[in-house]
């Protein structure tokens, strides 16, 4: 979605030139609250991102396993589960929090109002059903530091089942 990129041309047939800030780059915030609060929009969004995501993710992993001194990749995509790409990863982590604990923080970090929060949690797949379908588990309802413990005890785990 860099300036004047084909990806952001896209987007901005979809959605128009509102969803850019002065300078051309791509103000995520408006966007989000266009496509928040349109399921179509939403879903074109989608169309338009996710099969880009997953091309550029399948041609780094690949670069990648080529490389010796590589134990493991590491891919951070809250969407994941929702864009299929299951099928690309060993071990799918899913670090969730609970319905409050995710209400207060996207509410304070995104300074928006509880029904907006609502529609963006809405809009996801179920918490639950990512859970069925992933490997490690990790709550992050606490703090940091707890988070930090867990994420580290599970890559402890998978480095040393890899043999290194």
């Amino acid at each position: 979605v860099k300036p004047k990129g084909q990806v952001l041309e896209e987007l901005v047939r979809r959605f128009g030139n509102s969803i850019l800030d002065k300078d051309g780059a791509l103000n995520r915030r408006r966007l989000g609250c266009i496509v928040f609060n349109d399921r179509e929009g939403l879903k074109a969004l989608n169309g338009i991102m996710h099969p880009r995501i997953k091309e550029e993710i399948a041609r780094r992993i690949a670069e990648l396993k080529k490389r010796e001194d590589v134990p493991a990749v590491v891919i951070d995509a809250p969407l994941l589960i929702e864009c299929g790409m299951v099928d690309m990863v060993d071990q799918v982590w899913l670090v969730y929090v609970d319905r409050g604990t995710q209400i207060a923080r996207l509410t304070g970090r995104d300074d928006i109002s509880v029904s907006e929060a609502l529609n963006r949690i809405d809009s996801q797949m179920p918490t639950e059903y990512k859970k069925a379908v992933s490997d490690v588990l990790i709550d992050n309802s606490g703090d940091i530091g707890t988070t930090e413990k867990r994420v580290n005890e599970c890559w402890a785990n998978l480095v040393g089942c890899l043999g290194r």
